[in-house]
């Protein structure tokens, strides 16, 4: 993986935040010896102080990242990054600022970037709801792996091929 500007300790936070682990298994993973030694002290700390029952889990901790930053504009890209891998967006343009923030080679962009417009084209020129069905799983499933791969700082997945 290549260096992103986001800190090491941000990742650790992707299941929870693309929806692949619920409020209760974060704080669970949470209260692990292994999960302190990720985080600096002031990020576990307020980490450990979030209600995990309440009904703002994803809002509080994306707040602690905001404070991390101080500006909403990184806060944005963000977000829009954590709904890319969340499997949320339909498109992502080539310049956006969110590829910047990624630990990606430029040439593992440029292939998640041709797969995503393929499945936009099957999504939206391909009358076949079967085919839409299998490309969209296809996708969730890489999205999935990818998700794991980032926080775990594992190898990344190679991307499924996608063919119209």
């Amino acid at each position: 993986m290549q260096n992103s500007s986001l800190p090491k300790w941000f990742w650790k936070l992707l299941p929870f935040l693309t929806g692949r682990q619920s409020a209760a298994d974060f704080e669970q993973w949470l209260n692990t010896d292994c999960a302190k030694n990720h985080f600096p002290d002031e990020i576990y700390i307020k980490l450990w102080w979030v209600n995990y029952r309440g009904n703002q889990v994803k809002n509080d901790i994306l707040q602690i990242i905001s404070n991390q930053y101080g500006h909403d504009e990184k806060m944005l890209v963000i977000r829009e990054m954590l709904d890319l891998l969340a499997n949320k967006l339909d498109y992502l343009k080539i310049d956006s600022p969110v590829w910047e923030i990624l630990p990606f080679s430029t040439e593992y962009q440029e292939n998640l970037y041709s797969m995503i417009l393929v499945r936009s084209e099957i999504e939206m020129f391909i009358d076949n709801e079967n085919m839409q069905k299998i490309y969209h799983q296809k996708t969730a499933e890489f999205f999935a792996k990818l998700c794991d791969a980032l926080a775990n700082d594992r190898v990344l997945p190679e991307l499924p091929i996608m063919e119209n």
